[in-house]
């Protein structure tokens, strides 16, 4: 059984009498474990597509099953739920609260999920913080961390409520080269420790750490 099916799973977005069709009929199994690159140029539907399987938006049609059930319908409130529980987001802005510190900012998700005990959150987001290469920053504000080190913070606090499934939307879009291998080293080891990673790129040597690649042309898987 697949982790994630995608069956014709199609976006429009109305804009006055005007329909754009974002994505058209997509087709898509990951499998648990799964390393996936989404490729393809702008404008070709790559992050409607990583929206759609973040639930950070709503399908027109189709249907989108994760773990066997059916979530393309969803209210906002369940979406919000399976989200915190289920899928980590890594994005290209980093998304980071600059008053907060990187312990503070990876902590944060914890705040939605009551089921784990406040001192719990704590250690568990220090753990993460150290496995990601900043134990000696956790005290540090975004403005006093570089952008690699950021982006560390950001894949930390998309791990901390233990999802099953990491989003990455060009995740080395704001890095320099060094720093952009290095994030991918990270992601790499996750995906080996069993996370199932989904990156959205446009470099191919940031595709090539991906173990499947699937190409979008105007809203199409090609």
């Amino acid at each position: 059984m697949a982790l994630i099916e995608l069956k014709d799973l199609s976006k429009i977005y109305k804009m006055g009498d005007l329909e754009v069709t974002a994505l058209k009929e997509a087709d898509l199994d990951i499998n648990s474990g799964d390393f996936l690159a989404i490729m393809g140029p702008s404008g070709s539907g790559k992050t409607t597509l990583m929206n759609l399987i973040g639930l950070l938006d709503r399908p027109t049609r189709g249907s989108y099953k994760l773990k066997d059930e059916e979530v393309a319908e969803l209210s906002q409130k369940e979406r919000a739920k399976v989200r915190n529980q289920e899928i980590g987001f890594v994005f290209q802005v980093f998304n980071l609260l600059p008053r907060l510190t990187a312990l503070g900012n990876v902590i944060l998700p914890l705040t939605y999920n009551k089921e784990i005990p406040t001192r719990e959150g704590i250690d568990r987001a220090k753990s993460i913080l150290d496995k990601v290469g900043l134990s000696e920053r956790i005290k540090h504000k975004p403005n006093q961390l570089s952008g690699g080190e950021r982006q560390r913070v950001a894949i930390a606090r998309a791990l901390v409520c233990e999802p099953s499934i990491i989003l990455a939307d060009e995740p080395t879009g704001n890095l320099d080269t060094k720093s952009g291998l290095e994030i991918m080293n990270i992601l790499e080891k996750l995906n080996k420790g069993g996370k199932t990673i989904v990156v959205v790129t446009h470099e191919e040597e940031i595709a090539e750490y991906a173990k499947r690649h699937i190409k979008l042309k105007d809203g199409k898987i090609v």
